[in-house]
């Protein structure tokens, strides 16, 4: 029986864009979290010839994000491993 493999995994190393803000959040269990919302800037040079910076928003939840708090600040270097999830946003005329 083969078990239940999460194909969804995604490993960046790039470097925080600004200064990190810890904000509280309540979990479906009325819990309250920390929660770190910042942007990563990853380098993705296809060439000597052609240079590109991509800018990725990141997010991290709970112990993750107060020690992530502790640790670093704007222009770290950092790995970042976890899933993939986009968001696609509707205008009110539907588009």
């Amino acid at each position: 029986m083969m078990k239940n493999l999460n194909y969804n995994s995604v490993t960046l190393v790039g470097r925080i864009t600004r200064n990190i803000e810890l904000k509280k959040i309540e979990s479906k269990n009325l819990d309250v979290l920390s929660k770190m919302e910042n942007v990563l800037a990853v380098d993705a040079s296809f060439s000597k010839y052609e240079e590109h910076t991509n800018f990725i928003p990141i997010s991290l939840i709970g112990q993750t994000a107060e020690n992530a708090a502790t640790m670093f600040a704007k222009g770290k270097l950092i790995l970042v491993e976890g899933e993939l999830k986009i968001k696609s946003l509707k205008k009110d005329d539907g588009t």
